[in-house]
């Protein structure tokens, strides 16, 4: 058996599980419904932290990344787990977009996301 080896880096898109906890933390201390926003929905979105993780404010796209998610809802692979989120939390998690660095090679993809995400 031949495995197949490649020089490119490895970047999966996920959410921070931190930051979700941290949202529902803040909501709690203003009198949210914390039955609302189930702790175990969390363990189904995302990664935790574990400093492999970068992003990338997409806010000036976000009406477009919402517009393109609602016409291709079938292939966003956590899409049932967002139903669960109370209102207003969908939209804040949707404005960064989250990486892990799964493989690193030499940071070249993570050189052109902070080019493109300074730009």
């Amino acid at each position: 058996m031949s495995i197949l080896s490649t020089a490119c880096e490895l970047v999966e898109a996920t959410v921070s599980r931190t930051v979700l906890r941290s949202m529902r933390a803040e909501l709690i201390r203003r009198d949210f419904n914390p039955h609302a926003w189930p702790a175990k929905l969390l363990d189904r979105i995302g990664v935790d932290d574990d400093g492999e993780l970068f992003t990338v404010d997409v806010t000036e796209k976000l009406a477009l990344k919402l517009q393109a998610m609602a016409a291709h809802a079938s292939r966003v692979v956590e899409a049932p787990s967002f139903t669960g989120l109370p209102p207003g939390v969908f939209h804040r998690l949707l404005s960064v977009e989250w990486f892990h660095l799964s493989r690193f090679v030499d940071g070249r993809f993570t050189e052109l996301v902070a080019v493109t995400a300074g730009a």
